[in-house]
């Protein structure tokens, strides 16, 4: 394999890594949000049940 080639690997596996990383960066705040959701429901149950 060629310097170039090692080189363009290279490349594409740093970009893989930098989308990897936002997905996981968007998964984390849609999952902290669902978490916040299910708080603010859980909440609501209790006040109808009072």
């Amino acid at each position: 394999m060629s310097e170039e080639k090692l080189d363009q690997l290279l490349e594409g596996m740093n970009e893989l890594r930098l989308v990897t990383r936002a997905l996981l960066d968007r998964k984390d705040k849609t999952n902290a949000k669902l978490d916040a959701l299910i708080k603010e429901v859980l909440e609501l149950r209790a006040l109808f049940r009072n």
